[in-house]
């Protein structure tokens, strides 16, 4: 019983400090700044090409990490709850691409941006 504890505890132990290096490491590549081609695929930013079915599930998927959560949406809240991820999204967007090149957005500089989405 003592041998099963002391396992456990060191099961937990060592799931938290993969979890803190899980953590940090995905902190530290939060902070890497985008390319502009990333900046460019950014969700919601359009450049007035057709969605393929492939974004709009990337889209969705992004949607929910910040936050929408389509099952718990019922139709009174499902404007408001998806536009409030959605712009959480936009504000992720203009801080990680925005004045990059001359202190302009770069998606800006190619015609394209978050105000293409609105």
């Amino acid at each position: 019983m003592r041998r099963a504890a002391r396992i456990g505890r060191a099961m937990g132990a060592a799931l938290f400090a993969a979890g803190l290096m899980l953590g940090a490491t995905m902190a530290a590549a939060r902070a890497l700044p985008l390319s502009a081609r990333q900046c460019r695929d950014y969700p919601f930013v359009k450049d007035g090409r057709a969605l393929t079915h492939r974004q709009v599930i990337g889209e969705l998927a992004e949607l929910e990490a910040a936050g929408y959560s389509p099952e718990a949406a019922n139709d009174s809240d499902f404007p408001d709850a998806a536009r409030a991820a959605h712009q959480r999204l936009m504000r992720e967007y203009r801080r990680d691409c925005t004045g990059r090149l001359l202190g302009r957005p770069i998606a800006a500089q190619q015609g394209e941006g978050p105000s293409a989405s609105r």
